[in-house]
């Protein structure tokens, strides 16, 4: 673990700030979406503040020190899987429903079921590792958003040459 020691005086007074190398401190990482996927977020317009992101200087290694946005640097905001979840319902209306599967004594796997006024419900049976999970339903929405703008672009083009034709 690395931990370090700030000392500021300010304004007479003393101040201690401990920082903490947050990966080194729990196994945060598992909760983050992978660079692909940050990558294609990126691509479809999303830009909030997250608390981790993709260097583009350290081979795609994921940092956790300070607040990100996808702004002027090369690096790539890295949300958590339910901010990611967030967005999707924000600006496309596509919500998910995570079942768990249990039995007394264990957790058996999870279901996902994607839902929105624009399609019936899709349904995801059965994953082990919910992770795992996140990420297939994820690519999904992004397959999915990537259609929907490409459909946007070709009705704005369609509309552009019948104000052309008159």
């Amino acid at each position: 673990m690395i931990l370090k020691m700030l000392v500021r005086i300010q304004q007479g007074q003393l101040f201690f700030v401990l920082l903490i190398n947050l990966p080194y401190l729990c196994p945060m990482e598992k909760e983050f979406v992978t660079y692909e996927i940050a990558s294609e977020l990126k691509n479809l317009g999303f830009n909030e503040r997250c608390y981790g992101c993709f260097s583009h200087l350290d081979n795609r290694e994921l940092r956790t020190s300070r607040v990100y946005t996808n702004g002027v640097s090369e690096n790539i905001a890295a949300p958590i899987f339910s901010q990611a979840f967030r967005w999707f319902e924000e600006n496309y209306s596509y919500f998910v429903d995570i079942k768990t599967d249990t039995t007394p004594n264990e957790i058996l796997g999870f279901d996902y079921t994607i839902k929105s006024w624009k399609f019936p419900p899709m349904y995801f049976d059965f994953f082990k590792d919910k992770r795992e999970g996140n990420i297939e339903v994820i690519n999904k929405m992004i397959e999915m958003a990537k259609k929907e703008k490409q459909k946007e672009t070709l009705i704005e083009l369609m509309d552009n040459d019948k104000d052309l034709d008159k």
